[in-house]
């Protein structure tokens, strides 16, 4: 089974988004997942069913929220006053 270019550019940026330090380009970066994401679910193969199972939209779903919770958080402190 062939992948789609949606499917190789959303495994790009899951693969590179834990690298990403700078915050706006990760907002931006989920963003991109989330709508990537969506174009995924609804793809089709010729037969009509969809083109990627739920338990692999699940697992890129848990991805993306690992991904967010980092923006959530806040920022460590590593200097004593």
């Amino acid at each position: 089974m062939r992948i789609s270019k949606t499917e190789v550019n959303l495994r790009r940026l899951l693969a590179s988004a834990p690298q990403q330090h700078n915050q706006a380009k990760l907002v931006h970066y989920v963003a991109i997942i989330r709508e990537l994401v969506e174009q995924l679910a609804e793809e089709r193969n010729p037969e009509g069913l969809p083109r990627v199972s739920k338990s692999v939209m699940s697992d890129y779903s848990e991805k993306i929220e690992a991904i967010a919770s980092k923006l959530a958080a806040p920022p460590v402190c590593t200097y004593n006053l």
